[in-house]
């Protein structure tokens, strides 16, 4: 579990390997919690290879959070519900 303060920004970051195919798509949402989760750069577009894609969550209220980040294969797998990968990431935030 990470931890920050309300209105300080939390680095998140993980690495996604698009090989062998190129242009695998990475989103960060809030999943779960109980104020507004302000993410730098939800979507990022790996082009190729292992890459790590890095932002930052910034939380306007205290509590326990859930951040989902999930990757895809690419958008037309997405149709097909193939070919993704989702990961949780907990966060506590204090005043």
């Amino acid at each position: 579990p990470l931890t920050t303060a309300v209105g300080r920004p939390l680095p998140l970051s993980v690495r996604v390997n698009a090989d062998p195919r190129p242009r695998s798509l990475v989103w960060w949402f809030k999943h779960q919690g109980p104020g507004t989760v302000t993410i730098s750069h939800p979507a990022s577009t790996v082009r190729q290879g292992p890459t790590e894609v890095t932002t930052t969550a910034t939380f306007s209220e205290p509590g326990d959070y859930v951040l989902r980040v999930t990757s895809v294969e690419n958008v037309g797998t997405i149709e097909f519900h193939c070919c993704w990968t989702n990961g949780y990431v907990k966060d506590t935030v204090t005043p």
